[in-house]
């Protein structure tokens, strides 16, 4: 069996990091990890000898992409400037990683013959009010739009839409955990603040069922738990006299977040557990078969008919405990 190539950015954070596991457990496999952090690589390097390519480099560096798409088959590109308040504070910085960065993805990988490109996005890029969210919507509209320019290049491009991933790096789990550990309150934003939620073993599934089942063009989303950020304090600590400290919604936050649009929803199709939001043109330069596949998940799927909020449904405290221990 022929070995497949894969590249990872962003390899030593919480989902690239967790790709990266799951990719090498298979023999045929040969996975290059990508990373601006020379700490992140290092520790990879310790874990994983020479199991693992290493590439320090920046996403913003063309160059340094081309030298490490040689041959690759596969990318997924998690690497991404993610901290709504800090991005709010330095917002030509997030358009050098999270948009410049993007494009230098799609033109390397056009470039270099890859055959798939998948793109780890956020439901903050869904109706965006902050600069993150912003970067994200720009991030899968251009991936979205390299699958028309590619001519007879065999790349073909698709989004992955995340909410929360579940006690990832700076998460509300990580802070509560902070706040435990020194006794102090839990600082809550609003009390009716609401947020989509997804453990690391299901988003990395998402990548991989977006990997095997893409024609181009699609944002993959996982159907998400969604919380209230009070009742997740409550769940977390466990104690009925817990105290918090409402401090106020940052610059950009939201209420409450969307996994699409009511336009998506128009082309959004719940099949085999997971949710495709197909392109306008999803017909376009595909072959008869693949779009039978279409109209088949089309024709089988369960159709939406608004978009998914965060503060719809949400689960209840004994619901979010059992989220919380799996």
């Amino acid at each position: 069996m022929k070995k497949k190539r894969y590249l990872i950015t962003g390899a030593g954070g919480t989902i690239g990091l967790a790709l990266l596991e799951k990719l090498i457990e298979k023999k045929n496999n040969i996975v290059c990890a990508f990373d601006s952090d020379e700490q992140r690589l290092f520790n990879i390097s310790q874990k994983y000898n020479n199991k693992i390519n290493l590439f320090l480099g920046n996403i913003r560096d063309k160059d340094r992409l081309l030298i490490a798409m040689e041959t690759v088959d596969v990318v997924f590109h998690c690497a991404a400037l993610k901290h709504v308040s800090l991005n709010e504070y330095n917002p030509f910085e997030v358009k050098k990683t999270n948009i410049d960065g993007v494009e230098n993805i799609i033109e390397c990988a056009i470039e270099k013959k890859v055959k798939k490109v998948i793109f780890t996005s956020s439901d903050k890029a869904v109706n965006p009010t902050n600069i993150m969210g912003i970067s994200k919507m720009m991030g899968e509209r251009l991936i979205l739009s390299s699958n028309n320019r590619i001519g007879k290049n065999p790349t073909i491009f698709s989004s992955v839409r995340f909410g929360n991933i579940l006690d990832s790096s700076g998460s509300v789990l990580q802070i509560f955990r902070e706040q435990t550990s020194k006794n102090y309150p839990l600082t809550i934003t609003d009390m009716r603040m609401t947020r989509f939620f997804i453990n690391l073993k299901n988003a990395v599934k998402l990548c991989l069922y977006a990997e095997d089942n893409m024609f181009g063009g699609e944002i993959f989303v996982k159907n998400m738990a969604s919380i209230n950020i009070k009742d997740l304090a409550y769940a977390f600590s466990k104690n009925i006299n817990f105290k918090i400290k409402h401090i106020g919604m940052k610059e950009g936050e939201k209420l409450y977040e969307e996994l699409f649009t009511n336009e998506e929803a128009k082309r959004a199709y719940l099949y085999n557990n997971y949710i495709y939001v197909f392109p306008q043109n999803w017909h376009s330069g595909l072959s008869q078969k693949q779009k039978n596949k279409i109209k088949l998940i089309m024709k089988k799927g369960l159709k939406f008919k608004e978009e998914l909020r965060s503060d719809k449904n949400v689960l209840n405290i004994k619901n979010i405990q059992k989220l919380l221990n799996s």
